[in-house]
């Protein structure tokens, strides 16, 4: 332990987010509200319509046309939202944006997607297919569909909406997507093990659910996709997970029977259920909210809860989920009535009046931080006051998990009287004494 405060060193520490993970707001007057985990975006490529679909009743909220500024309707090829954030990003064909979420209005990046090289030469990504963000990183991958060759698998920078030069290795900028069948639809990571999915066919049929190695775009079979009766679901055109692990996908207009349904899926298998009958044409993209895996974050109290007493205040932090978490920062604010005397921690620590501020850096999955805050109630205050030590952890993917303990602090003890008699030295078994 190190007490006091004031033999503390003082650590400075820049904070520098990577553009590759960012999940800032981007033209979205909807990127502060809160997702509602049991709801999945979905739009519509025929009417260039967004809507929100309930994915326990299959219950569709039209919320609006796909425009942009110029009142233009906008072809969405794919959606995706970031591990932690909530804006919902779209690829439309040669180019990045953001849909609104409460108005579906399209906001254009500053940067298309580009011209990579990689194995086959140079190639123009100008038809963007899939697009989904690796939960443990905040990446942004997508897939570009080429009319002969493989289709190939790519990194994007989410801020910018330009392609990331040399993101599977030097002169790499893309990898074929090999060993399946030659069009991939959609892409989706799985937020449990971090298995990236895929939809693999041929003009729309023979629909596959394959697996695909992230580092090479090597592809390999799940099973066809086929609902109950085993009959088979062609032109599954969008593909998401949920933050339970749970895949999701939607049927184009070339699905038959089963177009424009939102289904339900077997990871393993390719088994899907309908969950629900969508009312617009060509559904070709889904984003259901993942959230990442949630960091761990706890406080409490021990001590005596006595007026003028000290207290301490354990911060415990965990990491469960498969990647490290980075640039996290805890805060811990204590109220008026408390007086920090002192803090212990495995983090770099900065003390101003009452708030804590705890440095941990990186955090790998597993090792718990913990740190320890000695403070002093102040002897002044009313019995039985609700102090609450409102504490919050926040790291660069944008996860922030609060955490808060109320103490009650009571009075000092009563005295307590106690009567001592002393017998004189000389007792008489059977007298009297005075």
């Amino acid at each position: 332990m190190h007490w006091p405060v004031r033999h503390r060193p003082l650590v400075l520490i820049t904070l520098v987010l990577g553009s590759s993970v960012a999940t800032g707001a981007i033209g979205s007057s909807a990127a502060h509200a809160q997702l509602d985990p049991n709801v999945c975006f979905a739009v519509s490529n025929t009417n260039h319509v967004l809507v929100s679909v309930n994915k326990t009743s299959g219950l569709e909220t039209t919320i609006g046309l796909t425009k942009d500024r110029t009142d233009t309707a906008i072809s969405i090829a794919a959606i995706a939202l970031p591990p932690a954030g909530n804006v919902l990003h779209a690829a439309a064909a040669d180019g990045l944006g953001t849909l609104d979420r409460a108005t579906a209005a399209f906001s254009a990046l500053p940067s298309l997607f580009g011209i990579g090289d990689g194995i086959d030469g140079f190639v123009t990504f100008d038809d963007v297919k899939g697009l989904t963000f690796e939960p443990a990183t905040g990446i942004l991958y997508g897939s570009h569909r080429r009319l002969i060759e493989d289709d190939v698998l790519i990194q994007i920078d989410p801020t910018s909406g330009a392609r990331i030069p040399r993101a599977f290795g030097a002169g790499q900028d893309y990898v074929p997507i090999s060993g399946c069948l030659d069009d991939i639809e959609d892409l989706a990571f799985d937020p449990l093990d971090g298995q990236l999915y895929a939809v693999s066919n041929t003009g729309g049929t023979f629909d596959e659910l394959a697996s695909i190695d992230k580092t090479d775009g090597s592809c390999t079979l799940v099973g066809a996709l086929q609902d109950p009766s085993a009959a088979p679901i062609d032109d599954m055109g969008g593909l998401s997970f949920d933050k339970f692990g749970q895949l999701y996908g939607t049927t184009g207009a070339g699905a038959g029977l089963n177009a424009n349904k939102l289904w339900a899926i077997d990871k393993l298998t390719g088994m899907a259920t309908e969950v629900g009958v969508l009312g617009f044409d060509d559904y070709q993209a889904v984003a259901c909210p993942m959230n990442g895996c949630e960091l761990q974050f706890r406080i409490r109290h021990s001590g005596t809860e006595v007026l003028g007493s000290a207290i301490l205040y354990q911060l415990l932090w965990l990491n469960p989920c498969k990647g490290d978490a980075s640039n996290v920062v805890i805060t811990s604010v204590l109220p008026p009535g408390l007086s920090i005397r002192g803090v212990s921690a495995s983090a770099a620590t900065l003390v101003n009046g009452r708030t804590v501020t705890l440095f941990a850096g990186s955090l790998p999955k597993g090792p718990a931080g913990v740190a320890t805050i000695k403070a002093m109630i102040d002897p002044g205050l009313a019995a039985a006051s609700a102090l609450e030590n409102r504490a919050t952890l926040a790291d660069a993917f944008g996860r922030q998990v609060a955490a808060s303990d109320v103490l009650r602090p009571r009075a000092s003890q009563r005295a307590g009287l106690f009567l001592t008699l002393i017998a004189p030295r000389k007792a008489v078994p059977g007298g009297t004494m005075t």
